[in-house]
């Protein structure tokens, strides 16, 4: 009888519980339809109700929902316009915003506590492009460019062109419409004809600098009809040399990690038993994980050190002002990398455990890799994270199988 009476208790809480759960899922979803509607007319009206308006503006103290020039940015704006329209190109224009020690869009949005924008205290090519092919510059209000996968989740797509809501002559312009196509014309045809058909490298996407963590582009020379790589960083502004440059023969490394590649994989192969390595494996991850971060979390503490230093420096006269704008900015830079790379580390850890199964797919396709001459992207993708390059082209091959990066 007691544990009948305990079971309809039990069932009744239950059910009582369930029926919660789908009343306030039923109001979330009510309330999201209430508040998307509310939005969704104030963007039909070509009011903003972004986070933050687009680099060069500013909300109209009087009108929130309406943009004003802002007086510190706006002329930089018209400066890649004009820039551009010229016939300068993207690199060069990159080049002398940061010659200039122009903020970029990045670095006003820190200020803004509630937003999520990577910081990057650096202009790059892409972020010249981005405020080129941005319509708002015309006085339009562009909106609706992303929206979220479901009531429940922060989760974002994009959205086609054809979706988003664009309302004509809503704030002042700081571009002339003729200006703005003529510059989207100019794009376009820059991007058809360096944009060329090829069958990417066998370890394209998996070549990295050690000294800035970029990726190492590979390139051809058309003229000498042979493959280099270079540092990404380096060869996007030379000039100021961000990073040491990387250049080599691509094929001439090629065949060399294949070579090196291959015997780390025959050494390794069928040395324990698979559930010894799996134990093994686990073990030695944690430990792994938790001295990197130990060690990250010094790096990241001298970082912050420097920076204190640096600042006592200028303050009594040191350093100048123009060597605390440079130093500190490369400093900050590295330090936001040490803590992405300790936030990746913390999420990887309870992604790292091994079963059998793995060991058994990893053996085979090491087995695969060995009997071939030529392995494809998608084998060598399979075993190894990435392949970290130095100055001086000492190479560290970090493999997905952490067994081989024993």
């Amino acid at each position: 009888m007691l544990e009948g009476y305990d079971n309809a208790i039990n069932q009744a809480s239950n059910d009582s519980a369930t029926w919660l759960f789908a009343c306030n899922d039923y109001y979330s979803k009510q309330n999201s339809i209430k508040i998307r509607n509310v939005l969704n007319d104030k963007r039909k009206n070509g009011k903003f109700i972004g986070s933050a308006p687009s680099y060069g503006y500013l909300r109209d103290p009087n009108d929130k929902g309406h943009l004003i020039p802002d007086p510190e940015y706006a002329w930089v704006v018209k400066k890649i316009f004009d820039m551009a329209y010229n016939g300068v190109g993207l690199s060069e224009i990159t080049t002398y915003l940061n010659d200039n020690n122009i903020k970029t869009p990045s670095s006003l949005k820190r200020k803004n506590p509630n937003s999520k924008a990577k910081y990057n205290p650096m202009w790059t090519i892409s972020s010249v492009k981005k405020i080129l092919k941005n319509q708002m510059y015309v006085g339009d209000m562009v909106q609706s460019v992303q929206t979220k996968v479901s009531y429940k989740s922060k989760k974002k797509k994009s959205l086609p062109k054809s979706n988003w809501d664009i309302v004509k002559n809503t704030h002042e312009p700081l571009v002339d419409r003729f200006i703005f196509e003529s510059v989207q014309n100019n794009i376009k045809r820059t991007t058809k004809t360096t944009i060329t058909k090829r069958e990417k490298r066998l370890f394209e996407n998996l070549l990295y600098c050690k000294e800035c963590g970029n990726t190492l582009t590979i390139s051809y020379r058309k003229n000498h009809d042979y493959w280099t790589i270079n540092c990404n960083r380096y060869s996007r502004d030379p000039k100021r040399r961000m990073c040491e440059p990387h250049f080599s023969p691509y094929d001439k490394l090629e065949k060399a990690l294949l070579e090196v590649i291959k015997n780390t994989c025959k050494k390794y192969l069928n040395k324990l038993d698979l559930s010894e390595i799996s134990k093994s494996i686990n073990k030695k991850d944690d430990s792994d994980v938790n001295n990197s971060i130990n060690d990250l979390r010094k790096q990241e503490k001298a970082l912050i050190s420097k920076l204190d230093m640096l600042y006592q420096d200028k303050f009594n006269g040191i350093v100048s002002e123009e060597m605390y704008l440079r130093i500190s900015r490369e400093t900050e830079n590295s330090l936001i990398k040490i803590r992405e790379k300790i936030q990746s580390l913390r999420d990887a850890k309870n992604d790292k455990k091994i079963n059998k199964n793995d060991l058994k797919n990893y053996e085979d396709k090491i087995r695969e890799l060995i009997d071939i001459d030529n392995p494809s992207r998608e084998l060598i993708g399979a075993l190894i994270d990435k392949i970290i390059i130095d100055k001086d082209r000492n190479i560290e091959i970090i493999y997905k199988f952490s067994m081989l990066n024993a």
